[in-house]
């Protein structure tokens, strides 16, 4: 049975973000191993202020949804995924927290 070992971190771009502005994020999920893992789906859970969120893998924009299907990540590989939004402004003074996470099935 392959067995891999999934790690994800959450980068902000800002610890003090401010309404009305974009704030991003990056999220890196790595492959610690020892094998692939196959069928890798990234879910996020994106602060109701956060509006019209874009993600990015190499250098390409599009509309977030999530979850998103990454597919195959192999040992010691890892992923970058680009996560940008408006800042709503109305949301000032609120705290924003975005929780990330990622499945495989191997």
């Amino acid at each position: 049975m392959a067995t891999s070992d999934l790690i994800i971190s959450v980068v902000t771009s800002s610890q003090f973000p401010i309404a009305g502005l974009t704030l991003s994020y990056l999220i890196s999920i790595k492959n610690a191993g020892p094998d692939s893992a196959a069928n890798v789906s990234l879910t996020t859970l994106l602060p109701s202020a956060f509006l019209n969120p874009e993600f990015e893998i190499g250098g390409n924009p599009s509309p977030w949804g999530s979850p998103y299907d990454i597919g195959t990540i192999n040992a010691g590989q890892k992923i970058d995924v680009g996560l940008s939004g408006f800042i709503d402004p109305a949301s000032a003074g609120q705290t924003l927290s975005l929780t990330a996470s990622a499945t495989s099935s191997s």
